[in-house]
Order: C-alpha cells, then structure tokens, then sequence
C-alpha cells in the first residue's frame, strides 16, 4: 500500500508516519520506484503499537523509541 492508504488505514497522518521514518520508530517502506515506497501489514501494526503507546499511554516519543528498539531487538 502507498503512504496515503497506510495513512488512512491507521488513522497516524502521513506528516507523522514520515517523521517516524526519520526517528527510526518505524522502518521504510520497499522503493518502488525514486519517490515512490510500498508499506505492508507489519507497517501499519508498527504504527498501531505507537499510536497506542502515544495516544493511550502518553509515552514520549523517546520511550517509544526505547520499547520498539528494544521489540526488534527481540527483547
């Protein structure tokens, strides 16, 4: 799916999905093209997880990048 279909499917604006990209919260998508990603099922979970841990916790965006670090980690 492209950022817009991600952006919608989660509810998470794609101003928000980009600066988690730049954070490393959340993993680029697959280039599918110069200016042009793809965003799967693991995507829009990730994005699930932090919007919950914002939104429903009021984690920072420094401690959510401590817990999903930690996640891929395999912690």
């Amino acid at each position: 799916m492209r950022i817009s279909e991600l952006s919608r499917s989660t509810g998470v604006s794609i101003a928000s999905i980009k600066y988690y990209i730049r954070e490393g919260i959340l993993a680029p998508g697959d280039l599918d093209g110069p200016n042009r990603s793809t965003y799967g099922d693991a995507h829009a979970a990730r994005l699930r997880l932090v919007r919950g841990l914002v939104e429903g916790a009021g984690v920072s965006i420094a401690g959510v990048k401590q817990i999903t670090a930690a996640l891929d980690e395999g912690m």
